[in-house]
């Protein structure tokens, strides 16, 4: 019998169980879901974050194609039983419901992963998450897929893998350090209630999603910007602590929900690879002084907007339609909020684990910062179309690099968001305000390690520079990178081969496999 092992419970990770169930029927899918409490769907569900980001007209299908007629607004938990509902029309998919992965082996000849072992998580009186007393289990399998938000097997099996924006071109004192440079900022989702989609404002919109029925809202750059404005003050005044109040996006929690969760309260100095239960063991990493693991960063967070609830929601109000917004709570007076942060960078597997070029972010991954931000509006022109005849599918948004640091929204005394952060964290790239302005191909080498021959990586280790990861990164992008890992998956594990060692014929294959599920190759 033939094993595929899916490490991961985010978006990616189910789009690649589900391909590869669907192809590999005779294969076991198993797939690993490190997250508590035990729903599917991790940043988009238990994340809280239901505002899909997304470039229209739609580049996307696939799995994206199926989601987004969920609109934007949708109720999480709802999500969450459509995601296992469609995992369980499969029965050669094992899921291992709040389970991580503790050790793991490999051979040689080639290098790769023969087996994990997984060992079930639960969480402690402050929420954080900590090994729990179950049974050990070790897992083997031909094919791996890490499509995880940490890169826990990209990181710990293959040494080209880079932290934050250690590609990045003359980095400040300070924030690299080895491999390790800084990550961009997190995200922890608040729900709230009392918001009036009626109301708007000077870049300020709502908007009713014709799939869900839900109220969505986006925009705030002008009140973020008033120096007058409580918002100011806020950042003002905590942004050395880490947490800022940014432009939001919000969207209710279903059709005619009283609540809303909303993407607003940022976080800064979170190293995305590191977990409070890994403490002491091979796989914490090394950290930048002064970052925070996931989990004292959840828990302070929360603690913050509890203690300092006058002063986040005096800011918030400041929005059009906020005026009256609160917080939902839960028994012991916390916000509700989402049950894991929205983490946004963590590391990049490069090519090799030296440079390859003086270039370092164009030469040693396998989508450069050029041919994303310069993408070409067919495959005779563009920075990507070196990646035309490998393509696997198609990404698309703006060049959403997040700030760094809190000094990246702000220009003197002035804040600053957007295209114009964008554009002082990288003056050398030349951004205009809408690039980038065409999808880029995704090569089929963006799932791949240095070396590992039996590992596809759907999720945040992919093979992406750190620059083109602004774009890659959001929900639709990675459904895309999902659906080829699974498919790819399974090709592998019918005509036993290795993923890294793949030739043209075997990779058009796989194309023509995509194709058969709705997969967008071309623009």
């Amino acid at each position: 019998m033939k094993v595929v092992i899916i490490y991961g419970g985010d978006l990616p990770a189910i789009a690649s169980a589900a391909k590869a169930a669907s192809t590999a029927v005779t294969a076991t899918i198993h797939l690993i879901i490190p997250y508590v409490p035990h729903k599917l769907g991790g940043i988009a569900t238990v994340g809280g974050q239901n505002y899909w980001d997304y470039v229209s007209p739609l580049t996307q299908q696939g799995t994206f194609g199926w989601l987004i007629g969920f609109g934007i607004g949708y109720n999480t938990d709802d999500l969450a039983a459509e995601l296992l509902k469609s995992l369980n029309k499969y029965s050669n998919i094992q899921i291992h419901w709040g389970y991580d992965i503790c050790d793991y082996t490999t051979v040689s000849n080639p290098y790769r992963i023969t087996s994990v072992t997984i060992k079930p998580l639960c969480l402690d009186a402050d929420k954080r998450v900590n090994w729990g007393s179950g049974a050990v289990q070790t897992l083997t399998a031909d094919i791996f897929i890490d499509a995880s938000v940490e890169g826990r097997l990209a990181r710990m099996v293959n040494s080209a893998c880079t932290t934050g924006r250690y590609c990045w071109p003359n980095l400040p004192a300070g924030e690299v350090a080895g491999k390790v440079a800084k990550q961009a900022a997190a995200t922890l989702m608040v729900k709230l209630k009392g918001i009036d989609h009626t109301k708007s404002g000077s870049g300020f919109y709502y908007s009713q999603d014709p799939a869900s029925g839900a109220w969505s809202c986006w925009g705030g750059s002008v009140e973020y910007k008033d120096s007058g404005s409580k918002i100011a003050a806020f950042n003002k005044k905590y942004a050395a602590q880490g947490y800022m109040i940014k432009p939001v996006n919000a969207a209710q929690n279903g059709k005619d929900s009283e609540e809303w969760w909303a993407n607003t309260f940022l976080i800064f100095n979170v190293d995305g690879r590191a977990n409070h239960r890994d403490k002491g063991t091979r796989f914490y990493p090394a950290m930048l002084e002064g970052t925070k693991n996931v989990d004292d960063a959840w828990v302070d967070a929360r603690q913050f907007l509890k203690d300092k609830k006058t002063e986040v929601l005096g800011a918030l109000r400041e929005y059009p339609g906020f005026e009256s917004a609160d917080f939902v709570t839960d028994s012991a007076g916390y916000p509700e909020v989402g049950d894991v942060l929205y983490i946004r960078e963590t590391v990049h597997m490069a090519r090799s684990s030296t440079y390859i070029g003086a270039d370092d972010e164009n030469e040693n991954y396998h989508v450069g910062a050029t041919a994303a931000l310069r993408a070409g509006a067919s495959s005779g022109d563009g920075a990507d179309s070196i990646y035309y005849a490998h393509r696997i599918g198609l990404a698309h948004y703006n060049a959403d690099i997040h700030p760094y640091s809190p000094s990246d929204c702000q220009d003197g005394s002035e804040w600053i968001w957007g295209y114009d952060s964008f554009r002082k964290m990288r003056p050398d790239m030349n951004i205009g305000n809408s690039d980038p302005v065409h999808p880029v191909y995704l090569p089929y080498e963006a799932l791949l390690t240095h070396y590992v021959s039996n590992l596809l990586l759907p999720g945040y280790a992919a093979n992406v520079s750190s620059f083109a990861w602004g774009e890659v990164r959001v929900l639709c992008n990675l459904c895309v990178l999902g659906d080829a890992a699974g498919i790819a998956a399974a090709y592998c594990v019918i005509n036993n081969l290795q993923p890294l060692y793949l030739n043209d014929s075997q990779i058009a294959d796989i194309q023509a496999l995509l194709r058969t599920v709705d997969a967008k190759l071309d623009k």
